[in-house]
């Protein structure tokens, strides 16, 4: 009987184990330190980062649709680029999914300082124990491999819930410093910066400061022309 019953709890446990994995779902960030770095350290668990969450774009066939009609000379749709508030409207991420990645930011301790009219992007602040525990990572610094200097990175990529439209997250990892990024020039961050880069590209606006920068953005949400 005994034997049954510790059976059953180890079963008990091993499915647990297997929804929460499934609730969850690595992000696409390529944020993780390079299998050729050496570890130096933990970050300290009370070091604050700042980061920014990008969410995940809607209707991204129509949109992309538009894209091509709205830079093409011979469209009648040529150079007719949408306001803020109608790309939010056709394409930027819902109220509710905006809300629901605010609220889970808060719940694991994280202090959400700035968001976007468009909602697609939220910057928040925490400690690094925030952030692993948020993201289930291990924040640690590592010696470059190519330059003479120490960088910090998770040692996996980031993970969220699975219900969270969240495309990418920034500002885990300095291994190589932020840069304005074009249509020329993509970032390595390409989970952050191609939804980023598409609601600038429809607004009219194709170069802009990569990996969530608000300061591209004017107060009304419109993109700064460089």
């Amino acid at each position: 009987m005994l034997r049954k019953q510790l059976a059953c709890a180890v079963v008990l446990q091993l499915c647990a184990l297997c929804a929460q994995s499934q609730e969850r779902h690595a992000l696409q960030t390529h944020v993780a330190a390079p299998a050729n770095a050496a570890m130096m350290g933990r970050m300290p668990s009370a070091q604050r980062l700042s980061i920014a969450m990008t969410l995940s774009l809607r209707n991204e066939t129509q949109l992309d649709s538009l894209l091509q009609r709205l830079y093409d000379p011979q469209s009648p749709d040529y150079r007719r680029f949408l306001t803020v508030a109608q790309f939010t409207e056709q394409f930027g991420p819902t109220e509710a999914d905006y809300r629901a990645v605010i609220s889970f930011a808060e719940s694991r301790g994280l202090t959400v300082k700035a968001s976007t009219p468009n909602r697609l992007v939220i910057e928040a602040i925490g400690s690094v124990a925030a952030i692993e525990s948020a993201f289930r990572v291990k924040m640690q610094v590592y010696r470059h491999p190519t330059e003479n200097r120490t960088f910090y990175a998770p040692d996996l990529e980031p993970a969220v819930d699975a219900s969270l439209k969240v495309a990418g997250i920034s500002g885990l990892s300095n291994f190589a410093p932020p840069r304005p990024m074009d249509s020329t020039h993509p970032s390595t961050d390409a989970a952050c910066d191609e939804p980023i880069f598409k609601a600038f590209a429809v607004l009219g606006q194709t170069t802009f400061v990569a990996s969530g920068d608000s300061s591209a953005l004017t107060a009304d949400g419109n993109p700064k022309i460089n």
